[in-house]
């Protein structure tokens, strides 16, 4: 059986040009005489109208890089979730999906010019010098999702960090705390062997400074964000000896070591001291108190980072385009704003 790629091979054009041709496409623009290369073609090769949906089904391949390793994604669900809906929208579109573990020191993989389409999930310091060189070569579209490296011509899946810290903070000062710590993990550029400012304290540090109420001796940053750092930065705001009266902490993993560390020393939460988390983890609706978070929708971050490429394929889309997730806050009892009116107006 005939496919595009056969008949794109055949008539001397691009895959994407076939799709729109043997599709009608009325809003293509294309001379009369290359439509006529790809049709001439596709009879040549007798190519059938019927077997397009078949070829749909099997015909395009992407490769998922994920820029970290298995025991990171078991320690936080965060992309794991992102990862198995990259793959239920690839399978319920017909897309085969190929995934590679890529995590700093890991050697780049090979032809990814035998995909159609790529797509990155991480962060900016995962993201290689090396892994850069091999998608440029590839020549392939690229979908970014979760960061945003300077690629040009690439599309990106991105959360919307700006809403998400000024509808918390909102929420914090909304409850009369005005005297509020960050806590947060440390991010690096290995492309530029240089240190990066996470966005979501960036946007931490604008809000705060504007609302006049910024205080960088509450700003505790440094080692992975996973539970244990989260855990020892609460210990060093702790002996520090004067404590904020709400923490916003980077990911929700950070913020259950936080809230360890502040029972280990009789701190209640949130009646001395309110915790806000990051990314909705499965358990921290579980936790006493449950945590308040603000919720990434990284499932639609998944889905859209699909059709954003599968489009991209078909159509030959030459300009790169940036689509911003909403977020959501889910208020449980760890800042207060949901604990029983009684025992809310003791704080």
């Amino acid at each position: 059986m005939a496919r595009l790629k056969d008949i794109a091979q055949q008539a001397g054009v691009s895959l994407a040009t076939v799709s729109r041709v043997l599709n009608h496409d009325e809003s293509f623009s294309i001379s009369n005489a290359t439509k006529q290369k790809v049709l001439s073609a596709a009879q040549e090769l007798e190519y059938h109208v019927s077997e397009r949906a078949k070829e749909q089904e099997s015909e395009l391949r992407l490769q998922v890089l994920l820029l970290y390793d298995e025991l990171q994604e078991i320690g936080d669900p965060y992309y794991l979730t992102v990862r198995t809906n990259v793959k239920d929208e690839a399978k319920s579109r017909g897309l085969r999906v190929k995934e590679y573990f890529c995590p700093p020191g890991q050697d780049p993989p090979k032809k990814l010019s035998e995909y159609d389409g790529i797509i990155v999930i991480g962060s900016t310091d995962s993201w290689s010098r090396e892994l850069e060189e091999q998608v440029q070569i590839s020549r392939r579209p690229v979908v970014f999702v979760d960061f945003l490296p300077d690629f040009p011509g690439a599309d990106y899946v991105v959360p919307d960090f700006r809403d998400l810290m000024e509808r918390t903070l909102g929420y914090l000062f909304s409850l009369g705390y005005e005297e509020v710590g960050y806590i947060g993990g440390t991010d690096y550029d290995n492309r530029n062997r240089c240190p990066i400012l996470d966005l979501r304290e960036k946007y931490f540090e604008e809000i705060m400074k504007l609302r006049g109420c910024f205080h960088p001796e509450y700003i505790y940053v440094d080692g992975k964000v996973e539970c244990s750092t989260g855990h020892e930065l609460m210990e060093r705001a702790v002996a520090a000896g004067k404590l904020p009266r709400a923490f916003f902490v980077e990911n929700d993993s950070m913020a259950i070591g936080a809230i360890k560390a502040l029972r280990e020393h009789g701190i209640k939460v949130p009646q001395q001291v309110a915790i806000v988390g990051c990314n909705d983890n499965p358990m921290a609706q579980f936790m006493t108190p449950a945590l308040t978070t603000a919720k990434i929708h990284n499932d639609l971050m998944g889905r859209m980072a699909v059709r954003t490429i599968e489009e991209r394929i078909h159509t030959g889309r030459e300009v790169g385009i940036k689509i911003v997730v909403p977020n959501t806050l889910k208020i449980r009892q760890s800042c207060g704003g949901a604990l029983p009116r009684a025992q809310a107006a003791n704080l």
